[in-house]
């Protein structure tokens, strides 16, 4: 479709719009959206919040294996290590009560990085982690 003939689609359906709310056709066509309903917009995008954890470290004491992620169809798992060891996340995926599966993510020493896994439309997303 033209450009010329989406601006008069679009414009007409203001007008459309304007005539069944009461407004006149030229305030419809020139109307912008409020400032609420553009910010309603976006809040919308990010509903699920971001899940932390952490995890002691054998040696150095007092240093952790962080690991963050946002639940989603694939799901990427953040992670810094700050251990002197090889640590395991274990991701376990919960889909109902009897159909779970585990994905493992290795994360070297003194490593941050990231890791995308397809949790599909896991409900739960449960995370452990293991010492090498």
């Amino acid at each position: 479709m033209s450009h010329q003939k989406l601006a008069v689609l679009v414009a007409a359906t203001s007008v459309g719009l304007a005539v069944v709310s009461g407004a006149s056709p030229a305030s419809a066509a020139t109307a912008q959206p409020s400032a609420a309903t553009k910010s309603s917009a976006l809040s919308s995008t990010s509903t699920a919040s971001v899940s932390r954890k952490s995890f002691n470290c054998q040696s150095p004491k007092g240093e952790h294996l962080n690991v963050s992620w946002k639940q989603g169809m694939e799901t990427t798992f953040y992670f810094n290590n700050h251990c002197d060891q090889k640590r395991a996340i274990v991701i376990n995926i919960t889909h109902c009560p009897w159909c779970n599966r585990t994905a493992l993510i290795d994360v070297n020493r003194h490593t941050k990085g990231k890791k995308k896994k397809d949790t599909g439309s896991g409900t739960k997303i449960t995370v452990t982690s293991a010492s090498y």
